[in-house]
């Protein structure tokens, strides 16, 4: 899942911004995208010398200073790739090899005895989106594999199909077409009751937080402001997790038409879908996809207008949270701010912004085509609709499975065949998210019902761990995305993640699993958002269920 979101609360003080802060809006009022900007001109000229960054800092109209900043921190900014992950992958590494980014996601890493062929060029991405099949990598923008091609398997248990009923039973050769009929019903009504449609369906954010999408819509409409924006969270970088990557490349038209509902309901003329750059396909299909909406009317009509536009991220897994992301399009480091104030009230250049998941925006659609209470009978009364989860290449027939709300999760293991192999446990929500073993699996897919059984449901992804796996590998392997994607904003967790990764690359006795128990939950209790917070967790929880395959005992 992308990290969570701190729940929003509009009513609370909001303090002023910085001079420095309030100065660089000023400046900017909204014009163009400095990180639109920053990625044109390496497109074009490669990383800036000294004399490329005093015109790139012209161009954006951003200080040398941070903007050197903001290069060093995003990991296809920087001139050496060489350490990443180095400690994971050091012994791939094959100088003549042509892959320029290789996917070190915990799918892949659980079956590395083949991996692609590395050259000093080539760096490893948190994941790389295709965890259905083994070994990804990517080439010249295509995705590969060194195992073979497994096909995606679209399964819908649901009473109605939602997120995938555009796709369910294509071909995958073309994206989904859209006639965009519940954006011109939106139209027929009044801002406000769109918002009380969404209110009432409890749609629910489906990146992680769960938090209630009318709400946020709500603060943000009634934020005064001469601008609002929109804007879509496609940086999806649980490792497992590929269903924003799928509507993006396979139903992008839901995608624009849930951004312009939401446009339309909030007063937002501009809106920004943001991708990571490990989905270059599905940049460039989105791209079309806009183009197409344009070509058709849809983007301007009547009295509503919203100019949308596609920003590619530069490797940031931090950036799947929402002021981190708002940083990232600025142009400045994705780090995480302090709040309040909250996006829905000073987001993106300091105007009233809402961040919405991707397959949260692909809800609202289907909300405005059918009746609000038709949608709020599927699931539970806490937690309405239905929820993807993503299977990875240890199940049978790896791929999505769109399910209510309230299904047992051995339901859907069993609808993609069970296991491959033996199962010690399966991974639920990506690093962030929680460790559940066979015992378990039948707690229902609901947000209330996991949180009383200490699970997080996150983005849905769920990866095998089979029962063969080295545990303590991938404990190291676990702490190596922690250190490695930490954005460096609060010590706890930039400091923090690299000691422990310390401490597990070292002898594995009951000292060490003190001292990683006692870090760890430092880190938790300190941190400054979800990533410091929330991977401790699932890593405590990993620690106690498989503490006798990783440490040895005390010596007498």
């Amino acid at each position: 899942m992308s990290p969570p979101e701190m729940p929003e609360q509009p009513n609370q003080h909001i303090p002023s911004p910085s001079p420095s802060a309030a100065a660089y809006r000023r400046t900017h009022q909204g014009e163009g995208y400095p990180a639109t900007i920053i990625h044109q001109y390496i497109e074009e000229h490669g990383l800036p010398d000294a004399a490329g960054l005093l015109t790139l800092a012209s161009l954006t109209k951003l200080p040398e200073s941070t903007l050197r900043s903001s290069l060093s921190y995003y990991a296809d900014y920087r001139a050496d790739h060489s350490a990443d992950h180095s400690a994971d992958h050091s012994s791939h590494t094959d100088r003549s090899g042509p892959c320029s980014k290789i996917c070190n996601g915990t799918s892949c890493f659980l079956s590395n005895d083949n991996p692609p062929p590395a050259s000093a060029s080539s760096r490893y991405a948190s994941c790389l989106g295709h965890c259905h099949q083994e070994n990804n990598y990517l080439l010249d923008d295509s995705i590969h594999s060194t195992s073979e091609l497994s096909e995606v398997s679209i399964q819908c248990l649901a009473s109605d199909a939602v997120t995938t009923r555009r796709f369910l039973n294509s071909d995958n050769t073309e994206p989904a077409s859209s006639s965009y009929a519940g954006f011109y019903r939106a139209l027929e009504c009044k801002p406000e009751d769109i918002i009380e449609r969404i209110t009432t369906a409890g749609l629910r954010g489906r990146g992680g937080a769960a938090f209630p999408t009318g709400k946020k819509w709500q603060a943000c409409a009634s934020t005064a402001a001469d601008q609002r924006y929109i804007i879509a969270n496609g940086n999806e970088g649980d490792a497992g997790s590929y269903v924003d990557r799928t509507l993006l490349e396979r139903d992008p038209h839901s995608v624009i038409e849930g951004m312009l509902i939401g446009a339309y309901a909030m007063g937002a003329s501009k809106g920004i879908i943001y991708i990571r750059s490990e989905y270059p396909a599905a940049a460039n299909i989105i791209k079309r996809a806009i183009a197409e909406a344009r070509d058709a009317g849809h983007l301007q009509t009547g009295n509503f207008s919203c100019e949308i536009s596609v920003m590619q991220g530069a490797g940031s897994f931090v950036c799947g949270e929402e002021t981190a992301l708002i940083n990232a399009i600025e142009g400045l480091r994705g780090e995480v701010r302090l709040r309040p104030p909250y996006p829905t009230e000073a987001g993106l250049f300091g105007k009233p912004t809402a961040v919405d998941n991707i397959e949260t925006l692909c809800n609202v659609p289907y909300i405005m085509e059918h009746d609000a209470e038709d949608y709020q009978r599927m699931g539970t009364p806490t937690s309405s609709g239905t929820k993807t989860l993503c299977f990875n290449h240890g199940f049978v027939r790896p791929g999505i499975v769109e399910v209510e709300f309230g299904t047992p999760l051995q339901t859907a293991i069993d609808a993609v065949g069970g296991s491959k192999t033996p199962l010690a446990a399966i991974l639920l929500g990506g690093p962030m998210g929680c460790v559940i073993t066979p015992d378990q699996w039948d707690t229902p897919v609901c947000y209330e019902a996991m949180q009383q059984r200490g699970f997080d449901l996150g983005h849905g992804s769920i990866i095998a761990l089979p029962k063969s796996a080295d545990k303590a590998a991938l404990l190291r392997h676990w702490l190596s995305f922690m250190a490695a994607e930490s954005c460096g904003k609060c010590e706890p967790c930039s400091l923090g993640s690299k000691r422990s990764f310390q401490i597990a690359s070292g002898p594995l006795t009951a000292t060490s699993q003190k001292q990683l128990n006692d870090l760890l939950h430092l880190i938790g209790q300190t941190s400054l958002c979800a990533f410091g917070r929330e991977i401790p967790r699932a890593l405590s929880q990993y620690l106690d269920i498989f503490r006798d395959e990783i440490f040895t005992p005390k010596s007498s």
